[in-house]
C-alpha cells in the first residue's frame, strides 16, 4: 500500500508518451494517438475511437467494407505487384474513409 502510493509521482512523470518532437511537430504526427500526451486530448481521442470502432456491433458494421476493399487491394497487388506501395496507400486511404460521419480525431 505505501509502495504505490510513494511510486505514484514517479509514475505519473514517466509513463507518458515520448515526445519525438521531429516526427510530431515536423511530419504532422501531433494527430496520432499513439504519440498524444495523456490529458484530456488523449481522453478525447479514445472516447472517438472507441464511438467509431470499439463496440462490437460499429465493427460488424463494416465488416462488409473491409473485406470488400481488401479483396480489391489483393486483386490489385496481383495484377501489378511493383505498386506494392500506391496499393497499400490507396487501401488504407479507403478503409480509413469509412467514417464519414465519425467525429473529427484532429481536435
Amino acid at each position: 500500500m505505501h509502495a504505490s502510493r510513494a511510486s505514484a509521482p514517479i509514475a505519473r512523470k514517466y509513463s507518458n508518451r515520448p515526445k519525438l518532437t521531429p516526427a510530431r511537430e515536423l511530419m504532422g504526427w501531433d494527430r496520432s494517438l499513439s504519440l498524444v500526451q495523456h490529458g484530456p486530448r488523449f481522453k478525447q481521442f479514445r472516447k472517438n475511437l472507441y464511438r467509431c470502432i470499439g463496440t462490437h456491433a460499429s465493427t460488424k458494421k463494416y465488416t462488409g467494407l473491409f473485406e470488400r476493399e481488401t479483396h480489391r487491394s489483393l486483386q490489385r497487388l496481383s495484377d501489378t505487384p511493383l505498386d506494392f506501395e500506391a496499393h497499400t496507400r490507396l487501401y488504407f486511404q479507403s478503409t480509413r474513409n469509412t467514417h464519414y460521419d465519425a467525429p473529427s480525431f484532429t481536435t
